[in-house]
């Protein structure tokens, strides 16, 4: 898999930033349906990012050799987030 990031939506990298997480946690944070995880889920594994999930735990997480670069695209996403909401 190559170093690079591929284009992800906001949505996408909220995801990535609430990693790992079960289905349902992931629905709570994101405010959506199940269904819609599911569907984020499927798009973000579609860009080539692997997103694995641990059926004892019940938990995705990521599962990419470029999970810290990745974490660094979604943090930074949320600190604009924030910033925006204090302006």
């Amino acid at each position: 898999m190559t170093e690079d990031i591929p284009e992800l939506s906001d949505r996408q990298k909220e995801l990535l930033d609430a990693l790992p997480a079960s289905k349902q946690e992931l629905a709570d944070e994101l405010h959506i349906a199940e269904s819609t995880v599911k569907g984020h889920v499927k798009a973000v594994r579609e860009k080539e990012i692997d997103i694995g999930y641990d059926r004892s735990a019940g938990q995705y997480y990521i599962d990419d050799e470029r999970a810290s670069k990745l974490r660094r695209v979604s943090t930074k996403h949320k600190a604009s987030k924030t910033r925006e909401a204090t302006d």
